[in-house]
């Protein structure tokens, strides 16, 4: 059938653009030409020849060839066929190798196989599945994993979050020390300044009063 498909489009393709024809039209040497294509030999200005045996093209006046049209357009639309069936093959639930539906899961490699994988050697001892029994113990171990999965999440947050918390507390109790230390050396600086203060007034009061001393003794006993 591939053989006699092929055949097939060789006889529908053009010579000169290699695709299947578009409104092909045939010269009187019996070959034929997509009419789009034969068009720039028609206008070259020399004596127009056939592309393929070179005859002289007598006649310019050419008509669709509506039974080759019909051929082309049967031919197009088979092959539009042939793809869309392929694609669908390859996209679906099918065997690759045998064209069956894949029913089975086999547990030993992890994949979908059909029935006549089944009985071939690469089978052979390997453990299988229904393809819907599978589907349910893996959404089964999905889910467990997931909620594995969450609780560790959930440990590393609340360990994130202790973490913070702790440097949290550690920061605030930085920040005590800190002010308490302040606090303690203000203190200290303030009594300083009041034992300066005292010292000075305690200096002023000997002062005046050195004065005040000297003011009442009698000049002859003044040493000098």
């Amino acid at each position: 059938m591939a053989t006699s498909s092929s055949t097939l489009t060789d006889h529908l393709c053009c010579a000169i653009c290699t695709e299947i024809f578009t409104d092909p039209v045939s010269l009187s040497c019996q070959h034929t030409f997509c009419k789009r294509c034969l068009e720039p030999t028609l206008e070259a200005g020399l004596t127009p020849r056939c592309p393929e045996c070179r005859a002289p093209i007598t006649d310019r006046n050419f008509q669709i060839n509506r039974l080759v049209n019909n051929m082309a357009d049967q031919l197009r639309l088979e092959q539009s066929r042939q793809e869309n069936t392929r694609g669908q093959r390859s996209t679906g639930d099918e065997c690759p190798e045998h064209g069956e539906a894949m029913k089975l899961f086999c547990v030993t490699d992890m994949k979908l196989i059909c029935l006549v994988c089944k009985e071939g050697r690469d089978h052979r001892e390997h453990a299988f599945k229904p393809v819907r029994e599978a589907q349910e113990e893996l959404m089964t171990e999905v889910v467990s994993a997931l909620g594995i999965l969450k609780e560790d999440l959930n440990k590393v947050q609340d360990k994130g979050e202790s973490q913070q918390r702790n440097i949290s507390s550690r920061g605030e109790r930085s920040s005590q020390v800190k002010e308490k230390i302040r606090t303690q050396f203000e203190e200290v600086i303030n009594k300083l300044k009041q034992r300066e203060e005292e010292a000075m007034r305690e200096i002023d009061r000997r002062d005046g009063l050195y004065d005040m001393l000297s003011q009442s003794i009698p000049p002859q006993l003044i040493i000098k």
